[in-house]
């Protein structure tokens, strides 16, 4: 299996890594610095992987003419990690592998879902119903089906998968997910799978410029669960410093989320 990390902001990829991971899930402004001849020679050395978030058309049309400056023959080599329909349809249109990254695969990763598989976080507790009559309320686990909902990301359902091969020629696309608090389904969804790890995003919140967006990371409060949510720009996430050890025997390559 591959350990990568993801390098924000165009930065240097990591020593020793077969694979350069480039970019954010989160903002486009990375691609600011995105210099076509830097990777025209990282191209050349090893696969590169560039991550984007859910673009708007203005930025789908400057990541286009970016990604056309590359040289057609080291397209092959090059990756685009794309959280919506027109950048998946753009990167196969230049030549580019398109990759189903996180936010299109639609897992549900609320910290709060966990809670409800730990008997210790709902202890017995005596309560008075609504007749009068005194009543013990107990834990019980979630079905097992009600559970496998939870940790299976929405395009993992053979139906997802069997549309999206079919819209971009692919046997077996690749997807991105996240470990979350309750864990990623230990079925084997029939694709090549990549988990982030380290943090767990909850939600990306509308972009309303930078003059507006936090650099720094922010503390948001506690779930319910007592999960502690941060923002960082227009990301709203959650540490899982575990999630690694955590990862199904069918992920064929971990990120580090930084």
């Amino acid at each position: 299996m591959e350990s990568l990390t993801l390098m924000p902001n165009g930065g240097v990829p990591v020593n020793g890594e077969r694979r350069a991971y480039i970019g954010d899930i989160a903002c486009p402004r990375w691609l600011d610095t995105f210099d076509t001849s830097a990777v025209a020679r990282l191209l050349r050395e090893r696969a590169v992987t560039l991550v984007l978030p859910p673009l708007t058309q203005g930025w789908l049309a400057r990541f286009e003419g970016l990604l056309k400056r590359l040289p057609e023959e080291l397209l092959t080599r090059l990756e685009v990690s794309a959280n919506d329909i027109g950048t998946l349809a753009m990167a196969a249109s230049c030549g580019a592998t398109p990759v189903v990254g996180c936010w299109l695969v639609r897992q549900d990763t609320d910290p709060d879902i966990a809670s409800f598989f730990d008997a210790h976080a709902h202890p017995p507790r005596r309560v008075i119903l609504g007749n009068g009559a005194p009543a013990l309320l107990s834990h019980a686990p979630p079905p097992d089906t009600l559970a496998v909902h939870w940790q299976t990301p929405s395009l993992f359902a053979p139906q997802a998968l069997a549309a999206l091969s079919s819209a971009f020629g692919c046997h077996a696309p690749r997807v991105e997910a996240h470990i979350p608090l309750h864990g990623l389904t230990q079925v084997a969804p029939g694709c090549r799978v990549s988990a982030y790890v380290g943090i767990v995003p909850v939600a990306l919140c509308a972009c309303r410029g930078c003059a507006d967006c936090p650099q720094e990371t922010v503390p948001l409060g506690y779930s319910r669960s007592g999960a502690a949510l941060y923002r960082r720009r227009n990301l709203v996430f959650y540490s899982h410093p575990d999630g690694s050890a955590h990862v199904p025997q069918y992920v064929d390559r971990v990120i580090n989320l930084q």
